[in-house]
């Protein structure tokens, strides 16, 4: 009778399912040569490997939330804070030298950094550091495998960037397009030690979003995939049968959005992009598409609703022809509902891909709508009467 080889020595607690997997993998094409009494005992090792591995490392995991719809994420005030909002106490205190913090968390056995933009009035950056970095579980992976750096967009201290250069913060963000504030740039080495982006979010995001973000980085799949590939791992499209929120304002198909080849349009254009069964879209049609202030200015507009993964077919600003599951996944959505703004040349003037409130739209709408982006830079500073906030074009 043949001996059944242990078990390979890398197929231990503590190791991610992947690399479980690979080592079961391996073992079979090795030892196996189609014995089912093999296959059978390795399959029985790695199911008891594996829920060792969760149990001995519960303190460490983050666990994938599918659920969107928690408590306090969607409901706040986004009206200009009265008060300055202060960092949490775990972010790191640095002289800003980016090459070097990078440098000294992997010292101390992190992953990488993550330079968290905000600015001091801002609610959005509030609600992130309250509802989502306020999360134990969150918190303690932060602390386990990066340093967070706090980087103020508005601000004139002096920062010194990955290539050496000495700059102010608020020149820092307005140069990596960081402005839509809160944002957060997640940085880590590669093989020879130079910095390597590994995700960026640009905006206030639920939890779930976050925590796929960290595990994104920390498992390395930033290598190998985008974030909306890996996030649907997370959170899979929706199946079934199922219809988005209808509107009389939004213009039936086809949907031939080209303004380029042809003469220019005569109102901007937003496009609308949902998905089925999503909470945060209840509350966009429920709260503002039956709001008179936002209805005014919409009315304005040519308004397009796609499905993002449905393979309805269109023509894009650009003259593309394509459909709305691809159209989304080249501009990197991943978030619904996402608001993208037009002009009428067909060039995206900005984007709101991330949770929004009354306030917030109601002043992109006004940017757009009075074309302020003719005589603006790309990041729009408003002063604090009219609500400090940054907003960024797509450019």
């Amino acid at each position: 009778m043949k001996k059944i080889p242990i078990l390979p020595a890398s197929l231990v607690p503590g190791n991610t399912l992947r690399s479980n997997m690979l080592c079961v993998l391996q073992a079979y094409a090795k030892y196996c040569a189609g014995k089912a009494a093999y296959l059978f005992y390795l399959g029985f090792m790695l199911l008891s490997a594996y829920a060792l591995s969760a149990q001995a490392n519960t303190e460490l995991a983050v666990p994938l939330s599918i659920e969107p719809d928690e408590e306090g994420i969607y409901e706040f005030d986004d009206a200009f804070l009265p008060h300055f909002l202060e960092y949490p106490d775990f972010f790191k205190k640095t002289l800003l030298d980016l090459k070097e913090d990078l440098a000294q968390a992997k010292a101390n056995g992190k992953h990488g950094i993550i330079l968290y933009f905000s600015t001091r009035n801002c609610p959005y950056c509030e609600q992130l550091q309250d509802v989502v970095l306020g999360k134990p579980d969150i918190q303690n992976y932060l602390l386990k495998y990066f340093d967070i750096i706090g980087i103020n967009a508005l601000g004139d201290l002096e920062l010194t960037d990955f290539d050496g250069q000495n700059i102010t913060e608020q020149e820092y963000a307005k140069a990596q397009k960081m402005g839509f504030t809160p944002a957060m740039s997640f940085y880590v080495s590669d093989q020879q030690g130079n910095p390597v982006e590994a995700l960026r979010l640009r905006g206030y995001y639920p939890p779930y979003v976050f925590r796929a973000g960290l595990d994104f980085v920390v498992s390395g799949n930033y290598q190998s995939s985008r974030f909306r590939q890996y996030l649907t791992t997370v959170k899979p499209p929706p199946e079934g049968d199922y219809s988005l929120n209808s509107n009389s304002l939004f213009q039936a198909p086809p949907y031939l959005l080209d303004r380029h080849q042809h003469k220019a349009a005569k109102r901007p254009l937003v496009v609308i992009f949902e998905q089925g069964r999503c909470h945060a879209c209840d509350i966009f049609h429920k709260s503002y598409m039956n709001d008179p202030v936002i209805l005014e200015s919409l009315e304005m507009m040519d308004i397009v609703q796609l499905d993002m993964w449905a393979d309805t077919p269109l023509i894009t600003p650009d003259g593309q022809k394509t459909h709305a599951r691809a159209w989304a996944e080249q501009l990197d959505l991943f978030y619904t509902p996402s608001l993208l703004f037009f002009d009428e040349q067909g060039r995206e003037i900005f984007r709101i891909d991330s949770i929004f409130r009354m306030h917030r739209l109601q002043r992109v709408l006004r940017f757009v709508m009075d074309k302020q982006y003719l005589d603006k830079e790309p990041d729009i500073h408003w002063q604090p009467n009219t609500a400090i906030e940054i907003l960024r074009s797509s450019e």
